[in-house]
């Protein structure tokens, strides 16, 4: 999103204007216009590129690490996400052609992320925390992201590559969640008779990568998405931080006081081998990890 303030102004008026549509009721009848497919699409790009509080990654030591080190974001393909039944929404083209980083927006800690994300990479409370990047570092570094920009990983033998002849369009959105005939985003629900496009929202093509079952719709997730022009064999592509690396904060998962400051000298001591200023917060709660 541009710096200039009339150009946000004119965003945010936008997305607040779909906003009401979409969860808001107007006059004594209680019925408002519906929004149409390509409505819901720009409604979660404008909100993805909203969110004033940045964007937070659940993960583990060893990936800022890797992080740090390499100055790069690594994104998944869209077709090996956690949830496997999120690729029956859209076109499954676009789910193989597409690379996501996925965040969760605004401050609050979920502890139910600390768990899943942080024992994904060995003990949670020795290894989970939180990076959050500023959301405008990231709008600005999808704005000026080019194909040219993008490696390919191989995460098993840690080898990368550059990838050639392969064009790219690059996304921030948030994902709606969908219950049975309502939708949700950031814990308003409205019932899919706002939106003609939930009737059938798994065969709408263009719903790949914006729309999640809502048992997931704790993570409030934000996406940054780069879709390739072609299929692509690698299941990991990677983008480059050097203009933000020295922003990222880190939460300190949840854990007993002992691993806590082992933790945090760990995160510490990270920041100091790659020549960054540590920007290290612990967590609001205190559980027995």
């Amino acid at each position: 999103m541009s710096d200039n303030p009339s150009v946000k102004t004119v965003v945010h008026g936008e997305k607040k204007l779909l906003e009401e549509r979409l969860f808001q009721q107007h006059g004594a009848s209680g019925r408002v216009a519906m929004l149409s497919t390509k409505e819901v699409v720009r409604f979660l790009q404008l909100a993805g590129k909203s969110h004033r509080s940045g964007l937070s990654h659940y993960t583990s030591i060893d990936s800022l690490d890797k992080i740090l080190g390499s100055r790069r974001l690594l994104l998944a393909k869209g077709s090996e996400m956690n949830d496997l039944c999120e690729c029956k929404y859209g076109d499954p083209g676009l789910w193989e052609r597409s690379y996501i980083a996925s965040f969760s927006h605004g401050r609050a800690e979920c502890v139910a992320m600390w768990k899943m994300y942080g024992e994904k990479h060995g003990d949670a409370g020795s290894e989970a925390i939180r990076i959050t990047f500023p959301n405008s570092a990231l709008v600005e570094r999808a704005g000026t992201l080019s194909a040219n920009d993008l490696r390919s990983h191989n995460c098993k033998t840690g080898q990368s590559a550059k990838l050639k002849g392969r064009e790219c369009k690059v996304s921030i959105h948030d994902v709606m969640y969908q219950y049975g005939k309502s939708v949700e985003w950031d814990r308003q629900r409205a019932g899919i008779g706002r939106c003609t496009a939930f009737e059938n929202a798994k065969s709408e093509p263009v719903f790949a990568t914006y729309v999640k079952d809502y048992g997931w719709a704790y993570e409030r997730e934000t996406r940054f998405v780069v879709t390739l022009s072609e299929t692509c064999c690698t299941d990991h592509v990677s983008i480059p931080l050097e203009s933000i690396i020295d922003k990222i904060e880190v939460l300190l998962g949840p854990c007993r006081a002992d691993v806590l400051m082992r933790k945090e000298r760990r995160v510490a001591d990270l920041f100091k081998k790659y020549g960054l200023r540590p920007r290290i917060e612990k967590s609001t709660y205190e559980i027995k990890w």
